[in-house]
């Protein structure tokens, strides 16, 4: 049964010690908001914003998603805006968040040397009311670009995505860093089947927990149809002070419907 999906990324994410579906620790009942909770629901969610700009965006290759501009001015017809500056900012301006919320800031760009660009997040997501936290993205990825495929890496410590939430007395603030063990693999040879392969980690800064997702099958994109994968599973392999864990998250091939420890849950809305 397909469950909606409209609240925050993330209300608190701490070990679920019991009672998920399956018996998991990674995910923690059947209920969207449960799921998001957990850490399968933030490993997977923080992820597709932060890759919302993809490698074939850089380079002009696809459309940019719903509420991303680059530049002061917006492009001429049929002009790909990547064009309109060597080293170009992305600006979200409400762009719709993987949790519903809306997304805002900026990625500013450097290309140095040709080929390599340097991406420096600066962004905020702001949930959906009754939800009180808010989650801001900040740090680097470094894409290498060779034709139609280019590989992504961040390094331990370069990339956060931090919780707050300053109605809990005291505040709460929960911090992640985001990194690849190894480079990420994207292909846009066909624009119709962007493909990204790999491995990532979730950590949390302060206690023992950690997740690493790997992606196989690869995501695969369409996006002249979707902005969210299409086909795909992460493999999530929780590790946390004595114990691990294993969950899968697979895309559907229906737009924007991630199915995570077996509930299906909605992108963006």
């Amino acid at each position: 049964m397909k469950l909606a999906y409209g609240c925050c990324l993330l209300v608190t994410l701490g070990l679920i010690s019991c009672g998920g579906t399956s018996g998991s620790t990674s995910v923690n009942g059947a209920d969207p908001t449960s799921i998001k909770a957990a850490p399968a629901g933030v490993s997977t969610l923080v992820f597709m914003d932060l890759e919302l700009v993809r490698p074939d965006h850089l380079t002009g290759a696809s459309t940019l998603p719903t509420g991303v501009t680059v530049g002061a001015t917006p492009p001429a017809a049929g002009i790909a805006p990547q064009i309109l500056a060597a080293n170009p900012t992305y600006t979200f301006t409400n762009c719709k968040a993987a949790n519903g919320g809306t997304l805002n800031g900026t990625i500013t760009v450097v290309q140095s040397p040709a080929g390599t660009y340097t991406e420096t997040f600066n962004l905020t997501v702001t949930p959906t009311a009754p939800v009180t936290g808010v989650w801001t993205y900040v740090g680097t990825q470094v894409v290498v670009v060779s034709g139609t495929s280019a590989t992504l890496s961040i390094a331990d410590g370069a990339l956060t995505a931090t919780y707050t939430d300053s109605t809990v007395t005291p505040t709460l603030v929960k911090t992640y860093h985001i990194s690849t063990p190894a480079t990420l693999a994207v292909n846009w040879t066909n624009l119709h089947a962007i493909s990204l392969s790999g491995s990532y980690q979730v950590a949390r800064v302060g206690i023992t927990e950690s997740v690493l997702v790997s992606l196989q099958p690869a995501l695969v994109w369409d996006p002249a149809t979707c902005g969210y994968p299409l086909s795909g599973t992460l493999t999530l392999d929780l590790t946390a002070t004595g114990f691990t864990d294993h969950t899968t998250v697979t895309f559907t091939g229906t737009c924007g419907v991630v199915t995570i420890g077996g509930v299906d849950l909605h992108l963006g809305q």
